[in-house]
């Protein structure tokens, strides 16, 4: 057999040798790289997911935000009274599940729809990180805003959570108004009635 090699020219030999070497290499490689994409797809599997959804009917809106690192809110648009709330379910085992918090505000109201005409209202949720402070009595924000446009006018009015960690970790209920953050127009110019 050695002979066999020896008859061999030397390039050839080497050659062949340095190509084995690369095979080996690629194939290390290769090797490493399924190991740490396989890796990566399970720590990726581990990051929580978080999600906000709209959704509307004839007579109601719903949409869902974040109020802290564990839970959404509840936001509902009743069309025919203006009501808004925010409802929050309770997560831990200090309390029985369900809505713990409970929030409200008018939002005919405070765009001041008057009149005969139907409201068009629209209704979503955005995250809000919140820079120190706290609302009215006390209370942290929650982590996003409701926002409750009038379709009709381009009136809006933006509305934050009051929302208490401190009684939702203990399990005990909290209720009160919806803090109303900003009222603006989407809509400059004035809409003429068509005939």
């Amino acid at each position: 057999m050695f002979e066999t090699i020896k008859n061999y020219p030397r390039s050839a030999f080497l050659s062949g040798l340095a190509i084995g070497l690369l095979l080996g290499v690629g194939m290390l490689i290769g090797s490493l790289t399924a190991t740490t994409h396989h890796q990566q797809a399970i720590s990726l599997s581990e990051i929580p997911v978080e999600a906000s959804a709209a959704v509307r009917s004839e007579t109601i809106a719903a949409a869902t935000g974040p109020i802290d690192d564990s839970v959404e809110g509840l936001f509902t648009l009743d069309y025919l009274t203006g009501e808004l709330q925010c409802a929050v379910m309770y997560i831990n085992r200090r309390a029985p599940y369900g809505f713990g918090g409970l929030f409200q505000a008018n939002a005919a109201v405070d765009l001041e729809i008057t009149g005969t005409k139907k409201p068009n209202y629209l209704l979503l949720t955005g995250y809000a990180n919140f820079r120190g402070g706290s609302f009215p009595g006390g209370s942290g924000p929650g982590a996003c805003v409701a926002y409750v446009i009038d379709a009709n006018t381009g009136n809006f009015v933006t509305y934050g959570v009051p929302w208490n960690r401190t009684l939702a970790s203990r399990g005990t209920p909290q209720s009160g108004p919806l803090i109303q953050l900003a009222i603006g127009k989407a809509r400059m110019a004035p809409i003429r009635d068509q005939e």
